[in-house]
């Protein structure tokens, strides 16, 4: 294989890489949760167990939501918003949960999350992505109505259907770019050996 035909492929490969990891970043991993408005919602959240434990959850856009560190709630900071609204569930601390209860959910709950833990052992974050469903009893079954404001949101996500296509258009011409590469190598393989034949 020629020197120019592995720079060509290691700059394909770095292009590819470069692609996962913003869409790893720009995906964050969240972790979507559906919450019924004006009820509780539990937002999943878990750490390596260890002594000392920290733990904050913040809306994203810096909304201190509940803190936890001294053995203890600390929520001289906590946003007017949330007071008397969350919770966690202290006994499962030590094992490792931190996982928050939203009580009384409301449309302006909806969002971003980040959990952060530390521990002796290290610290981790992650990502709670919310959203808010109302929901409408008739004859006897409930019907999940996402509010109007909310509906492009829900469906889309922040990125919208362009965001998405994009990607997808994207991955879908790496993905061409690849296939045609792998063919002129073995084009121009079956070539020299041709030639080496005649």
């Amino acid at each position: 294989m020629a020197w120019g035909q592995i720079s060509m492929m290691s700059r394909g490969l770095v292009s590819v890489v470069i692609l996962l990891l913003w869409v790893r970043e720009t995906d964050g991993g969240d972790l979507p949760v559906t919450c019924g408005f004006s009820e509780e919602c539990v937002l999943p959240c878990s750490f390596q167990p260890g002594s000392d434990e920290v733990i904050q959850w913040v809306k994203l856009q810096d909304i201190t939501v509940h803190s936890y560190y001294y053995s203890t709630d600390q929520l001289e900071q906590q946003n007017q918003q949330y007071r008397q609204r969350t919770s966690l569930f202290y006994d499962q601390i030590p094992k490792g949960d931190a996982s928050l209860l939203l009580k009384n959910v409301t449309i302006q709950d909806q969002g971003r999350y980040q959990c952060y833990t530390s521990t002796v052992k290290g610290n981790q974050e992650s990502f709670v992505n919310i959203t808010v469903k109302d929901s409408v009893t008739r004859s006897g079954t409930t019907v999940a109505v996402v509010p109007e404001e909310l509906q492009e949101h829900r469906v889309f996500g922040e990125f919208g259907v362009l965001g998405v296509l994009g990607v997808l258009g994207v991955l879908g011409v790496l993905g061409l770019a690849g296939v045609l590469v792998v063919y002129i190598l073995i084009k121009r393989k079956l070539a020299a050996v041709r030639n080496s034949i005649w």
